[in-house]
């Protein structure tokens, strides 16, 4: 996979490539005055990379493209649209009040501060472009936007501004070429995210107001710009925004698509999404489909159009969570008129199947779906009406439906596909192969696996059953040994390198549930199941379309709990439809379950995995006052520190009453073809592919010439 870069000192004294650059920037948004502050505060310093005008954009090209609209804020006017912010108690202050120096008061959360500072969350992307608003100077703007020093985050903490990243910026020709993905491995229910996050299918056809890059950072999409006063946020919708038929994107349809998506009569399982972050959103989201206040509900969620271009979100406790959450894909759009055309008398909408619409899909994002062979694979077209069109090269994308790419990489060996997930069963085998050791890149995945021993169904409703089965486990073992060190054995619930990740020094967490045979067998005296006898029936639950479960992981897990305790576990592999609705009817009784982050920020772990209760939306039975009360202050708290300092208790709170048994941090092993280019990096220096949080892969990759895949096979 090919890597072109050059001294950007070059690219700014290539006339041509600046006037690309100023055509890009300005059509985001930037005046001239400012572009030309951008050009002269970016030369003589590393913060912009370029590509040559025949190249793919490289790896680093948003990352430093961010930098450089930091750089332009520093003159005195943002890059981006800006306004006042100092008022909101944000996720962005959080970052802003506290540095890393002030982590370091606690051991256990030094880490989870220092995290923050190489895989920037909402908070920590917002201060770095505040304080740049504040210290017009390239060093400490170079220190805001790569590592918040306690000197930048005091800064941040006064400034009235807060800045958006820079969307993608192409430049090269049109590919001609097809890119073939194969993230999508099981037939979908449909496209409609915002019916259903869990639909199964592409997103790649529907935007929101905001987005995540490769580093996690806030980029704007169909909104320019937001700002707050208090718990309210106003949203500027983008100008010249179209959906793909031409109509104008306005506040009206971000306002129809949030009330739809928490409607209890959608069926969403993200309907409880804005639960206290959005006034009024818990209301309706638990409301009864007959509720005869539902409408009533609904008219009050503090979601509001302005005008046609102006949108108003009224926070609740959790109103700073906003902007994070805008970014993510619970939250991209679709248009009423459209939705109601295709509905059937359920009020079932088949409007992003183009075999039912007779034509190409609606499109508020960057491509449409224009053919959906059921089984088989999805096609997409770029859609050029999309208001950042001109800058993705890539104009082809098809999704391969294949099962099997979950358990072997035959498809890619063939040539059926530009990249894959190397299944754990085959990772040795191909990083140790002659032609595709080459082609082999990896990703340290914002995601944990862990085991949930469900609390409504017996025997797991009494904490020593809990104990007993969590002390029995051996996870070195099933980490290392069975799963081959794929993954790394995780002792919390935030992965490394995202805020919220606890660096444990004291290994206290670690030595919560530490194996211990003999301690797993005193926790049974006095039960029942005493001496490890009279188990009733127990069943490990998982769902076969993850990919990060090494072959053996439910056997061995089974195995060592009848060797170390008695307990007989039988296993039940689940297809994804199946396994979704039986989690959230809450009927499954041992789960190997695992959470991807949808947004960077601890609030989406403990509180939407533990802490929401009510029916269709839990995804576990165990409830605890202590622990709920701790995320709900977390998410309210202002202050970063304080902030990682609940979360740490909860983590304290939830691991001592063995509701749940973090097993590992994800790792990916991607297969890439040599003409599949410009795969964006992060920071960190991996590879960065469509996830849950980075869901805009198609933005920046771009299939060469010598692929030989074409439009029309």
């Amino acid at each position: 996979m090919e890597n072109h870069e050059y001294d950007h000192k070059q690219a700014l004294r290539d006339p041509k490539m600046l006037a690309r650059l100023e055509r890009n920037l300005r059509g985001a948004g930037m005046n001239r005055r400012n572009f030309l502050a951008l050009a002269s505060a970016v030369s003589g310093t590393a913060a912009l990379a370029a590509c040559g005008a025949d190249a793919a954009p490289t790896a680093t090209t948003a990352a430093a493209a961010t930098v450089a609209a930091t750089k332009a804020a520093t003159t005195g006017a943002a890059a981006m649209p800006t306004t006042a912010a100092a008022a909101m108690p944000t996720v962005a202050a959080t970052a802003a009040t506290s540095g890393s120096a002030a982590a370091a008061t606690r051991p256990a959360t030094t880490a989870a501060t220092a995290a923050a500072t190489t895989a920037p969350t909402t908070a920590a992307t917002t201060a770095a472009t505040t304080a740049a608003t504040t210290a017009p100077t390239a060093a400490t703007t170079a220190a805001a936007t790569t590592a918040p020093t306690a000197a930048a985050t005091t800064a941040a903490a006064t400034a009235p501004a807060a800045a958006l990243g820079m969307p993608v910026m192409a430049m090269g020709p049109e590919s001609k070429k097809v890119f073939i993905d194969s993230t999508i491995t099981t037939e979908p229910v449909d496209n409609d995210f915002n019916r259903d996050l869990y639909c199964g299918g592409t997103v790649a056809h529907m935007a929101g107001l905001l987005s995540f890059d490769p580093n996690f950072n806030l980029v704007p999409d169909l909104a320019e710009s937001f700002s707050n006063s208090g718990p309210v946020f106003t949203f500027k919708m983008r100008k010249g925004a179209q959906w793909s038929d031409g109509q104008p994107i306005t506040a009206k349809d971000v306002v129809y698509s949030i009330k739809r998506q928490i409607d209890p009569r959608t069926g969403n399982g993200y309907a409880s999404f804005w639960d206290s972050v959005i006034k009024g959103a818990s209301a309706v989201s638990g409301a009864k489909n007959d509720d005869p206040m539902l409408q009533a509900k609904l008219d009050a969620v503090g979601v509001r159009a302005v005008d046609d271009s102006t949108l108003e979100i009224t926070g609740d406790a959790f109103a700073g969570l906003i902007p994070g959450q805008a970014a993510y894909s619970a939250t991209v759009i679709a248009r009423e008129d459209v939705v109601k055309k295709y509905a059937d008398a359920k009020g079932v909408s088949s409007w992003t199947d183009p075999g039912k619409t007779g034509g190409p899909v609606l499109a508020s994002g960057a491509f449409q779906l224009v053919a959906w062979k059921h089984n088989t694979q999805m096609d997409l077209v770029r859609n050029d009406k999309y208001w950042n069109a001109k800058n993705i090269r890539q104009k082809y994308v098809t999704f391969k439906i294949l099962p099997d790419v979950t358990k072997n990489t035959l498809a890619f060996e063939n040539g059926d596909i530009d990249y894959q997930i190397i299944p754990s069963t085959e990772v040795d085998r191909v990083k140790n192969d002659a032609k595709l050791k080459s082609q082999v890149f990896q990703y340290v995945y914002p995601g944990t696996r862990f085991l949930v021993p469900d609390t409504g169904h017996p025997p797991f409703d009494k904490l020593e059953v809990r104990k007993a089965t969590i002390l029995a486990m051996d996870k070195d073992r099933l980490v290392n040994q069975v799963g081959k060190k794929i993954h790394t054995i995780a002792y919390a619930m935030t992965a490394p390198g995202v805020f919220g990740y606890f660096d444990d020094d004291d290994n206290k967490l670690k030595n919560l549930q530490k194996f211990d045979k003999a301690a797993a067998m005193d926790a049974l005296k006095g039960t029942t199941f005493e001496g490890g006898r009279n188990w009733p029936k127990v069943t490990l639950s998982y769902n076969v379309s993850d990919l990060d479960i090494p072959t053996g992981y439910p056997e061995e897990i089974a195995r060592q709990l009848k060797e170390n305790i008695g307990m007989d576990v039988q296993l039940e592999p689940l297809d994804a439809k199946v396994w979704n609705a039986r989690r959230f009817a809450l009927d499954l009784q041992l789960l190997l379950y695992r959470w991807y982050q949808d947004y960077p920020d601890p609030h989406n772990e403990y509180y939407q995995t533990f802490s929401i209760h009510s029916k269709g939306a839990a995804r576990q039975s165990w409830t605890d006052d202590m622990f709920d009360t701790l995320a709900k202050q977390a998410a309210a708290e202002t202050d970063k520190q304080k902030r990682l300092d609940l979360y740490y208790q909860a983590e304290m709170r939830i691991q001592t009453q063995f509701a749940y048994a973090p097993i590992h941090w994800r790792t990916d092993n991607l297969l890439i073809k040599p003409y599949a280019e410009s795969f964006p990096k992060n920071k960190q220096g991996y590879t960065v592919y469509n996830t849950n949080i980075f869901a805009r892969l198609f933005d920046y990759v771009y299939v060469n010439d010598t692929s030989p895949h074409n439009p029309g096979q």
